[in-house]
């Protein structure tokens, strides 16, 4: 560890000497002398022995994060040792994945999946080359199939590969949102997952109208797909927090105060239901049996939870909203009706305060210390920073408490950023335990520093 720590404060160092000839000078101050060892090549130079010296790493992963950020590095200056460094790390993950394959490793109560080194490297080489990146992640899932010898279409491998495109889009989504979208629109191949909602959200932030757009996409993909993922595009054109249905995977999420209801989408979104209810009434479809809820009832609960909002910003649906709701209780059977019908009981919206003391009550661990994760993830805004600490410490999975706190500094560090508190914001990300994300935070600040300064 040593080693890969002391190579990334020299990458830090090299970034550093490398950006801080741009900050403007007045005519009045005289150039600051600077050292003939703290110049593009000298420093490009340092960095490409880095390489050569990685190859003594046993540790896969450090090796490759090695090679990665001193691709990155080394990019400007000298692109086509950049390009070598990325190709020999990109061949080393396909080599780590083929030892290892899927890792998920039991950290407390919780199993974490490890990251898959591929797409690892496929991130870093998608802020340099999209194309190139894209064209990298195909061959994965391509070689993939092939290896295994498994149709194209395998239900396993639809739930694993959109978390892997997700993570290379949010990597992305701050300085290149048309090349986080490239990622995110790959996903669409796959079955929906709760990263639907969550990237649109995030997208949003970024550039709305990318994320109208990849809206109407992801509902063009999954318009025939069940319930429990069709629904998953239920909640960003209503600006949401959370999906009109009950899914396998649900959170409330953070909708940015720029998103409000598109009746554009909400009508597209509305139309589309309604035309899978008549589906549904006309021919008996069946649903999945590991579902949880059929999908006439899914759609009875949707169309129940949406119908205020129909009445508010498409009032021309109304009738047939009714109509088809309607249609669906009466092809509910007894159990399917009272199940149904308990869902639609409002939860009483809660302080964060309320949520943790309700956490604390719980009897089961695991609940009590999700709930308390949860309730920090999703309700700690504006929150005094002491109390939402003092809160995940009640949290005993180490592992969990790890996360959560990394999570929290991690959104209090853009959170700050916005508001151009750098001191703030480098004190924050000096908390978050994980290398890649400080080290991106600590990018970010500096960037932003930099381009403050110019101003």
């Amino acid at each position: 560890m040593r080693t890969g720590g002391s190579f990334f404060l020299i990458l830090l160092a090299g970034c550093f000497c490398f950006d801080i000839s741009l900050k403007a000078q007045t005519p009045k101050t005289a150039p600051t002398a600077v050292s003939a060892l703290c110049n593009r090549d000298s420093g490009a130079n340092i960095v490409a022995e880095q390489i050569s010296a990685s190859q003594t790493m046993n540790d896969m992963p450090q090796r490759i994060g090695v090679l990665i950020r001193a691709a990155d590095v080394l990019w400007p200056p000298q692109e086509q040792k950049a390009r070598a460094a990325f190709a020999e790390a990109m061949e080393l993950a396909i080599q780590d994945f083929r030892d290892a394959g899927e890792v998920i490793k039991q950290e407390g109560r919780l199993p974490v999946q490890q990251p898959d080194q591929r797409f690892v490297v496929i991130a870093a080489i998608a802020k340099r080359d999209r194309q190139w990146s894209r064209k990298l992640s195909d061959q994965v899932f391509e070689e993939e199939t092939k290896a295994e010898n498994k149709p194209a279409k395998d239900l396993t491998a639809d739930y694993q590969r959109p978390p892997k495109l997700f993570a290379v889009a949010y990597s992305l989504l701050p300085d290149n949102p048309e090349a986080a979208l490239m990622f995110a629109r790959s996903s669409l191949r796959y079955t929906a997952t709760i990263q639907v909602p969550v990237f649109l959200y995030r997208l949003a932030e970024v550039n709305r109208a990318l994320a109208d757009q990849f809206y109407q996409q992801a509902l063009q993909a999954y318009g025939e797909s069940p319930m429990e993922q069709f629904l998953y595009l239920s909640s960003y054109p209503f600006a949401n927090e959370r999906e009109a249905g009950e899914m396998p995977t649900y959170s409330l999420y953070k909708v940015p105060s720029a998103v409000t209801p598109n009746p554009n989408l909400a009508r597209i979104f509305i139309q589309t239901l309604l035309g899978r209810a008549q589906q549904l009434s006309a021919v008996n479809i069946e649903t999945s049996p590991k579902a949880l809820y059929s999908d006439r009832e899914q759609m009875w609960i949707a169309l129940n939870r949406l119908e205020p909002q129909v009445q508010s910003i498409l009032q021309d649906l109304l009738p047939a909203l009714q109509q088809a709701r309607g249609t669906l209780q009466a092809l509910l059977n007894e159990p399917e009706t009272k199940r149904a019908s308990e869902s639609l009981v409002p939860t009483p919206k809660l302080s964060f305060d309320e949520r943790v003391e309700d956490a604390l009550k719980q009897s089961d661990p695991e609940r009590r210390e999700g709930s308390i994760a949860l309730a920090i993830i999703t309700g700690a805004d504006g929150e005094p920073l002491d109390k939402v600490i003092a809160a995940a410490d009640k949290i005993d999975d180490t592992a969990l408490r790890t996360q959560v706190l990394s999570r929290l500094y991690f959104d209090r560090t853009l959170a700050a950023l916005k508001e151009a508190s750098f001191d703030e914001a480098r004190k924050l990300a000096a908390k978050i335990d994980e290398l890649d994300q400080r080290a991106y935070l600590y990018s970010r600040i500096a960037a932003d520093s930099i381009r403050r300064a110019k101003k």
